[in-house]
């Protein structure tokens, strides 16, 4: 328990491809998105606005992918995994093709399908999916869950905080808990929180800043953490087997 959230250590430790997949990929889609909303107008409408957007896009293909990676993880792991574990890999396919299915809207805008009438009638965008229809449930609940992920186990556990690793510890296997590689991605989502808060406390309700949906620039860099946190799992459990024995 003593090495969770330890195994990257210091830059040296890994290469510059390694960190730039880490840290300069992430910087460079936010960068872009918020290059896209300075610029405005037609370009701003083909990567952030429309409902077949770029970010829409980048954000299912990246969620989409994650999925993928664990579901390869279950099928050419380098050992056998534990019951507990491969539960766990489980779930996060499905919150992976359940959080891309609902950012795209279940392909409503690409295949161009009618939704039924029940969500015609509920959604107040009349789009296909649950988090417009129940928000409380499917936005707001996933919402913080995931916020709560990035702060506990993307940030504080790999500065050193064990008592979540403690606490349960006969629930998640250790395995599972994220090392030092996924704290500035993680903290980069509540950097993009703070962006919106800036520019509407220093400047007037014009601000180009204040026409950007910012929580879809969050969940665009969360999706930029899931798929590194399934690459980390990737790492562990398929190429260095000897993490992950069975029970």
């Amino acid at each position: 328990m003593a090495d969770v959230g330890s195994e990257v250590r210091y830059w040296r430790h890994r290469s510059f491809g390694f960190w730039f997949l880490h840290i300069g990929a992430p910087v460079m889609l936010l960068g872009a998105a918020l290059a896209a909303g300075y610029m405005g107008g037609e370009l701003k409408r083909i990567v952030l606005d429309s409902h077949t957007s770029i970010r829409e896009s980048v954000t299912g293909a990246l969620t989409l992918s994650a999925a993928v990676i664990v579901a390869l993880i279950l099928v050419r792991a380098a050992q056998p995994l534990e019951w507990q574990l491969k539960v766990w890999l489980g779930l996060f396919i499905a919150a992976m093709i359940f959080f891309a299915g609902e950012d795209l809207n279940w392909g409503q805008h690409y295949l161009g399908w009618t939704p039924p009438d029940y969500f015609l009638e509920h959604n107040h965008e009349n789009e296909g999916n649950l988090h417009n229809t129940w928000p409380l449930l499917f936005n707001r609940l996933p919402r913080g869950i995931v916020n709560a992920w990035l702060i506990v186990a993307c940030i504080l556990v790999p500065l050193g905080w064990r008592y979540p690793v403690r606490l349960l510890q006969s629930v998640v296997p250790p395995v599972l808990w994220p090392d030092r590689r996924l704290m500035f991605p993680a903290a980069l989502v509540f950097a993009t929180k703070g962006i919106r808060h800036l520019a509407s406390g220093g400047a007037g309700g014009d601000h180009w800043l204040l026409a950007i949906r910012h929580s879809e620039l969050e969940e665009l860099i969360i999706a930029c953490v899931l798929v590194l946190y399934a690459l980390m799992l990737w790492e562990r459990l398929v190429r260095r087997g000897d993490v992950a024995v069975a029970a």
